[in-house]
């Protein structure tokens, strides 16, 4: 960590001008730390072995100590009061940055390690309790590992001018880098486009003023088929999950291999499924087909949309985007509108939907 209490409980952030023999005390649990310096290490406080802390920070690498240093400079660069992991007691938490914007404070957290879906959404729910919105930057051994759609799910943003979006920040050069307008395709391609800032006022001026195309990405044939090769390598060495999708297939008088060609229109959307979002499709075209024989209500259409959506892992939970679970009855429904403009199913009550 880069702050401590001195004995005289002023706080301090690590430097070269700090005296090793002074003493020096945790923020949070009050016990003795040792501050650590070499020629080549940045200067940080370390617990002693053994050290009971709850909200202890050890293990943290160079290029995150460095890190969220360089972080906190580019915020103040715009005139924003900052500082090093300010401790909560009421949450037991302590953020890498804190910004201070008169009376508004948001909290920084940089992410360098694996963290859990369970571990984030307490460290969130601790800083909504205190009404301090979070934003999450993720740091460069997040950027050398390949983007999951689960990853996506749990540290992107959203605005309606960029889209999906994630933070991060390249330490070698000093940016913040905004991966956007993040889409995945039928075949589980991630794509993004990608903007680096060096200050916070040039980025603060690109967030609110860019102008982003939302256009869909139209079908192509190579992407056909490099989907309908995956299907067939997946069924042809017994895939778990293919062999499973293969014979819900079967037992209603299809093939998972049988596909519309017609489903090959908007390729390019939203990371909503855990799987192809063409293999969600068909599954719900054969669902219609085979169990309601292409006729049903619209309450019974969102119930196997759901339902089918479950079977393929289940729905995404997106931590840092509020009512994200619209996107799905959004998707549900223009799915729904393809379905009867290419006559697969008819509707008992028009006015339900």
């Amino acid at each position: 960590m880069l702050t401590a209490l001195t004995k005289d409980n002023q706080l301090v952030i690590a430097d070269k001008k700090l005296r090793k023999k002074d003493l020096y005390f945790c923020p949070a649990c009050h016990n003795q730390v040792r501050l650590r310096r070499g020629k080549i290490l940045l200067p940080h406080f370390a617990h002693r072995q053994n050290a009971a802390c709850f909200a202890l920070l050890e293990n943290e690498s160079e290029r995150h100590l460095v890190g969220k240093l360089a972080i906190l400079n580019f915020f103040k660069g715009a005139n924003l009061e900052g500082d090093l992991e300010v401790y909560f007691p009421a949450i037991q938490q302590r953020p890498d940055v804190l910004l201070t914007n008169g009376q508004h404070q948001t909290a920084i957290e940089f992410q360098c390690s694996p963290l859990s879906a369970e571990r984030h959404k307490q460290r969130n729910k601790g800083y909504q309790s205190l009404k301090i919105p979070v934003i999450w930057i993720l740091g460069e051994p997040y950027l050398e590992r390949k983007l999951t759609g689960d990853k996506i799910a749990q540290f992107a943003y959203f605005r309606k001018n960029l889209g999906i979006y994630l933070l991060y920040w390249r330490s070698e050069f000093q940016v913040l880098e905004v991966h956007y307008q993040v889409k995945i395709d039928c075949s589980q391609k991630i794509y993004y486009q990608v903007m680096q800032f060096s200050t916070y006022y040039d980025y603060a001026k690109w967030l609110s003023s860019a102008q982003i195309s939302v256009g869909a990405s139209k079908g192509n044939l190579s992407v056909y088929r490099k989907l309908m090769k995956q299907i067939q390598t997946g069924i042809f060495y017994n895939s778990t999950n293919y062999r499973s999708w293969q014979n819900y297939c079967y037992v209603r008088g299809s093939s998972l291999m049988q596909i519309p060609r017609w489903l090959f229109q908007d390729l390019q959307m939203k990371p909503l499924f855990r799987q192809s979002n063409i293999i969600w499709e068909k599954l719900v075209i054969v669902t219609i087909q085979a169990d309601y024989h292409n006729e049903l209500l619209p309450k019974d259409y969102l119930n196997i949309c759901r339902r089918i959506t479950d079977l393929l892992g289940g729905p995404y939970n997106f931590l840092q985007i509020p009512n994200a679970e619209k996107w799905y009855d959004e998707f549900y429904k223009k799915f729904y509108m393809m379905l009867i403009q290419n006559l697969m199913l008819k509707i008992k009550n028009k006015s339900a939907m």
